[in-house]
Parts: structure tokens; sequence; C-alpha cells
């Protein structure tokens, strides 16, 4: 059997000046058609509901500013308090405006993290090819609410933190990792699912345990903290409602929707996770590693998430892509090689 090729680059010195403007021309074109396409439903009035898409948007982002929502909303602060504050400091720019500046500016930096994470193991044609289906798969997800939403902003900004924390472990920038895993933790709890591929990154690779520790202590810290300073006003133990609406035929009434997320969710991540376990053995270590983590992330969401929202399987594109486009590479290869 012919051994798998592998292109692993310590440093992106590759890139020209020209190419790396270009790339960030392309990149900012991109990140602009996403975030005004998330916004143009917003000058469209609704034709059924009573309320509109603008009430729904303030209703959220005041319900976290005013601790009236439920958890884990309520503790998802990052963004809403980010609207708010820019908001007060610039009240002539409307907090919708200020999400569309936001989102903009996230999808930028989710593409740019990415290319480089791309580019650590591919050619730039490879990496960028990665990037645009991300992009792809990220235009869906945005599709799930109807106009600009903060959650969606957040989820975003979750995705470019699974990218820039998986980038940075692997380049041993450990310090950056902690900083990232606490701002991350802001934001949404997700990147909790990051600390067993820390885990099992630092024991492969002998590191020891202590930053395995203190990566731990850069999660629990901030979600210590945001539940201490932040009380729910009607609290609640997390439910499993979601798997009646996941699993079909568990709940007769939610069998239909049931089917329909499961298949949304096969179209969504299928192919992907058939690529990336096709020849997974003669995977690079890293992607074994990262990916490690998927039957973890889709177990969880089956039974506390809702599967059919696209946006909350973000950060599985970033684990899945690159192992995925490896094994499109390697098989391209041994037909061209014939």
């Amino acid at each position: 059997m012919k051994q798998v090729r592998f292109m692993v680059k310590e440093n992106l010195s590759g890139l020209t000046f020209k190419q790396l403007t270009i790339l960030i021309f392309i990149f900012f074109s991109v990140a602009g058609l996403l975030a005004i396409a998330d916004r143009a439903p917003y000058h469209l009035e609704k034709r059924f509901p009573p309320a509109k898409i603008s009430d729904d948007f303030t209703f959220y982002l005041d319900g976290v500013v005013n601790k009236t929502l439920p958890g884990p909303y309520i503790y998802r602060i990052l963004i809403p308090y980010s609207v708010d504050f820019i908001n007060k400091i610039i009240p002539a720019v409307s907090p919708v405006t200020i999400d569309l500046i936001l989102k903009f500016m996230i999808l930028f930096l989710c593409q740019l993290s990415f290319f480089f994470l791309m580019y650590m193991f591919f050619s730039a044609f490879k990496a960028l090819s990665g990037v645009f289906l991300l992009d792809v798969l990220t235009g869906f997800s945005l599709s799930y609410f109807q106009g600009p939403s903060i959650p969606e902003t957040a989820d975003l900004l979750n995705m470019a933190i699974f990218s820039l924390v998986i980038t940075a472990l692997y380049k041993n920038s450990f310090t950056t990792v902690c900083v990232l895993l606490f701002i991350g933790m802001l934001n949404r709890e997700t990147p909790i699912l990051l600390l067993p591929i820390i885990f099992l990154y630092d024991y492969i690779n002998k590191k020891g345990f202590l930053r395995s520790i203190i990566s731990a202590a850069c999660i629990l810290v901030p979600y210590l903290i945001l539940h201490l300073l932040i009380r729910e006003p009607d609290p609640r133990w997390v439910t499993m409602e979601g798997i009646t609406r996941n699993i079909p035929f568990v709940n007769d009434s939610y069998s239909s929707t049931a089917i329909l997320s499961v298949i949304r969710l096969f179209l969504l991540i299928g192919p992907l996770l058939f690529l990336s376990i096709y020849r997974f053995k003669n995977q690079l270590q890293f992607f074994k590693i990262t990916t490690s983590v998927i039957p973890l992330f889709i177990v969880i969401h089956f039974i506390f998430g809702t599967i059919i929202e696209a946006r909350l399987w973000m950060p599985v594109f970033v684990l899945l892509i690159p192992p995925a486009i490896n094994t499109l590479s390697n098989i391209y290869y041994e037909v061209t090689s014939k």
C-alpha cells in the first residue's frame, strides 16, 4: 500500500505580500456577502407572524442584558454585552448595525484563521478550497434564523475559537490556547469540548498533566464566575427535551420533525464524516486527535441540543474539513499517479 503523503508546514513564510493581499481581499468580499445576506430579511415584513424580525432581535438582546431570559442564554454574554456596550457609546449606530459589523469581522476572522490552520498541512490552493467549503456550509448554517440574530453571531465566534485554539495547540502556543478558552467560555459553553482534544494531544506528545489542568481551569473559572454573578429568573435543571425532536419514533408527535432533522444533519456533515473516517488509520495523527471528539459532540447535541439547527455544527466543520480534504487529495493523487 502506498504511503499517504502529507505536507506539513512549520511556518507560513510561503505566502508573498501580493498573495496575502489577494487572499484578504477575497475573504473580505465573502465575509461581506454572507453578513449582508444574513441581514437582508431584516428589511422585509413578516407576512403572517405578528412580530417583526427587529422585535425578535431586540427581545434576545434585552433578555440577556437585562437577565430576563433563562439559561443557558443568559450566561452567553460576550456578543450581547458587546453590542449593548457599543450602542451606549455610539447611540447613533443601531444594535442591528453593530451586529452586522461584528458578524462581518468574525466571518473574516473565521476564514483567515481557518486558512492558516489548513495551510499548516496543505498547499495554498487546497487550504483555499477548504475555506470555500467552510463558507458554503456557513452560509447554509446562517439560514436557520430569518434575518440577523445574536445567537448566530455567537456561533460564528464559537467556530473561530475552535479554529484558533486548534492552530495554537499545534503551534505549541499554550498561552494563546488558555486565553482563547477563557474568551470562548464567555461566548458559549461549547469550548468545553476542546478539552478532550487538548488532553489527548498532551498525553500523546508527553506534555504532562499541568497543561491539561490549566486548560480545564480556563474553562471552569469563567463558567463559575458567570453562574455566581448572574442569577436566572427561573432556575431549572438541564432538560433532555431535545431527544424527542432529534431521535425518530421516541415520541410520535415529533417523529416527522426528528426524521427531517436527521436527514438534514446527514446531508450537512455526512460527506465530511465519511471522508474523514475513510482510511482513518492513514490520517495525520493530529487529525485523529482533533476528530476524536466528534462522537461526543454528536451524542451531546442529540441529547441536549436541537440538531436541525445547522449553526450548532459550525465547530464540526473546522474539525472535519481538514481530514476530508486530505482524503480527497490522497484519492486524487492515487488516481492521477496510475
